[in-house]
């Protein structure tokens, strides 16, 4: 459904937006040039707005319907498989791990021709009449020369705006034309220099939380341990009633996970199952009674590349 979407919008749009995950872009020039960019994937409602609107969805079902779709390409694309989007073209990705698209050799997709810029007609001026010598000994001729810096001054004046006009005409089209590789780039660069910063936190805080930790080390004796070990009991005889759960994902039907379930069997993850909570299939990598155990599976989960989370319940 959202695949026949995304290649109408793209007739009338250069850029579609997939919320959360992408955007496929169209290039000026062929209607083969669409590429994909995985850094722009801000929500600006044209997808959405048009589902609910031809399909006569709610915006909850419309979300949902997105998220299976992502979830779904997310999916082949980590077995490094090729995602085929129906009647439309393949997501796949490169040697750096980046996203690419390639579009159908039978999809014909209109190109949007480019706004001209309206010309702007240059003021015609009019010649001065000759002025007879009889009448300019009669006449003071001081009045002429103020009328004649005057005409110059306006001519001037004219010419100044009109070339601003015309660049910022120019300027407009350059713009309109080359929106997309502009923002693009920017996004790329942003998102860049967020990864860099999350990097440098993540740093600090190893360091922070090593430095803090061999003092605790050094400071805690045996009284303390055992403490600690009280606290910790307690603490799970309260939840014996609650389980923390590694979720990896959820599905209306089991039979489409299987084989997520045989590849984290594969991985190592014995106690990989589905549980059923409120008519929905999670499927669980293993349960704890303790939190603290829980996260530190779901770290092991993560550094092997897998999507995961803990539900309470």
């Amino acid at each position: 459904m959202i695949e026949k979407h995304i290649l109408k919008l793209l007739e009338k749009n250069n850029r579609v937006i997939i919320p959360d995950f992408g955007a496929f872009l169209k290039g000026s020039g062929s209607s083969k040039n669409i590429f994909f960019n995985e850094f722009i994937k801000v929500d600006d409602g044209l997808l959405i707005n048009s589902i609910i609107e031809n399909e006569k969805l709610s915006r909850n079902d419309v979300s949902q319907e997105i998220a299976e779709f992502i979830e779904k390409v997310n999916t082949e694309l980590s077995k490094k498989q090729k995602s085929v989007i129906e009647g439309f073209g393949v997501l796949f990705k490169d040697e750096k791990d980046k996203i690419k698209f390639e579009i159908d050799e039978k999809v014909i997709i209109p190109v949007i021709p480019e706004k001209k810029s309206k010309t702007v007609e240059k003021e015609k001026v009019t010649p001065v009449k000759k002025i007879d010598k009889k009448q300019t000994k009669m006449e003071n001729p001081a009045p002429i020369k103020k009328e004649t810096k005057t005409e110059k001054k306006k001519n001037t004046t004219l010419i100044l705006i009109l070339f601003i006009v015309i660049l910022i005409i120019i300027l407009a089209v350059l713009g309109y034309l080359y929106q997309d590789d502009i923002f693009g780039n920017k996004a790329k660069k942003e998102a860049d220099k967020i990864e860099l910063i999350k990097k440098a936190e993540k740093e600090n805080q190893a360091a922070s939380l090593a430095k803090e930790k061999a003092k605790e080390l050094e400071m805690q004796n045996a009284k303390e341990e055992a403490k600690l070990a009280e606290i910790e009991v307690k603490e799970e005889l309260a939840l014996k009633n609650q389980k923390f759960y590694l979720i990896g994902g959820v599905f209306k039907e089991i039979q489409n996970a299987k084989d997520l379930l045989s590849e984290l069997e594969y991985e190592g993850f014995n106690e990989a199952k589905f549980i059923e909570i409120d008519g929905l299939n999670y499927l669980c990598y293993n349960s704890f009674i303790s939190y603290s155990k829980a996260k530190a599976e779901l770290q092991n989960a993560k550094d092997k590349g897998y999507e995961v989370w803990i539900l309470k319940h």
